[in-house]
């Protein structure tokens, strides 16, 4: 599930993720120019014989600063586990891109996996004189471990992302630091003053990734509320958000009735209950529409039984 929010999030803040992993690129692209995903394109030349999981790969057309009427090509390759073939991977994405555009290349490399040593960087064979190589810049998520300060202050939703990636790993083994980890990265994401839309999207990452047991969950639902009020941005009361837990709880319950596991009937509910949109949760969830639409309409009766008449949305005001 990690791919499609990867994914998701490429697109949403694509500007933030060059600018965090790969700063001297950032500075050449033109950001005043529209830049387009063509991800169905880089499909139809996906290489089918090279062996290895792939993780996310996105093509995007970019324009430069060059102050020519010009444009390239960034190729993004995610990759969260050590893979032989990837340096073989990163050569043939690039030409059969460069073949089937005819402009320029540019390939970039991020690395989620957790090994300390594994960091590709090219790809090259000689053979009777004649010599090929391609060098790509690699940025790795653990490389950032030393930098944690940096990121907590900086306005760019990767930094919060990595920040969650990092407390994901160096939490595994106890619960209560990953919440109180969980508790600041959520908190920063606040005080950095991002708008609703970037908070909620950051936030479901976060979420998803430094996930915790369920009691520990309900204390982060009354400090994310604290939060929101404080802040002054709407809110939904806390009477409410129980018995959206409980709704999502039955919700969960119908779920495994049907055969569906219940990480995917979590996943699905909390992403609608963000009002995100249908094909993302369906994607991410691995769940069908109309499976998601299903659980929606159970949830929804569900709660509204249990709901008290009293839990009715606030709005102490909106967050600039």
């Amino acid at each position: 599930m990690h791919d499609s929010f990867w994914k998701h999030l490429i697109e949403k803040f694509f500007p933030d993720f060059m600018g965090l992993y790969f700063p001297s690129a950032f500075e050449k692209i033109n950001w005043k120019r529209k830049f387009v995903f063509l991800d169905k394109e880089l499909e139809k030349i996906s290489p089918k014989n090279i062996s290895g999981k792939k993780f996310v790969d996105k093509l995007v057309k970019v324009f430069l600063k060059s102050g020519k009427e010009e444009w390239i090509l960034v190729h993004i390759e995610i990759q969260n586990t050590q893979d032989k073939n990837f340096e073989k991977r990163m050569y043939v994405y690039n030409y059969r891109i460069f073949d089937k555009y005819e402009h320029k290349v540019a390939s970039f490399a991020l690395l989620c996996d957790e090994s300390k040593t594994w960091k590709p960087e090219k790809y090259e064979y000689e053979l009777l004189g004649c010599k090929i190589l391609i060098e790509y810049p690699t940025a790795k998520l653990l490389e950032y471990r030393s930098k944690q300060n940096e990121l907590s202050d900086k306005q760019n939703a990767f930094a919060d992302i990595t920040l969650a990636y990092l407390s994901a790993i160096d939490t595994k083994d106890s619960m209560q630091k990953r919440y109180e980890k969980k508790i600041i990265l959520i908190k920063k994401l606040y005080e950095k003053g991002y708008s609703d839309y970037k908070i909620t999207e950051v936030f479901l990452f976060i979420d998803f990734l430094v996930s915790l047991p369920e009691a520990l969950e309900k204390k982060i639902i009354l400090k994310i509320h604290n939060l929101e009020e404080i802040k002054k941005v709407e809110y939904i009361s806390s009477v409410e958000r129980i018995s959206r837990k409980e709704g999502i709880k039955e919700g969960i319950k119908e779920g495994i009735k049907e055969g569906i596991s219940e990480n995917q009937t979590s996943v699905a509910l909390k992403m609608l209950d963000r009002g995100l949109d249908m094909k993302l949760i369906s994607d991410i969830s691995g769940l069908s529409e109309s499976a998601i639409t299903a659980l929606k309409q159970k949830r929804t009766t569900y709660s509204r039984k249990k709901q008290p008449s009293l839990a009715v949305k606030e709005t102490t005001g909106k967050k600039k």
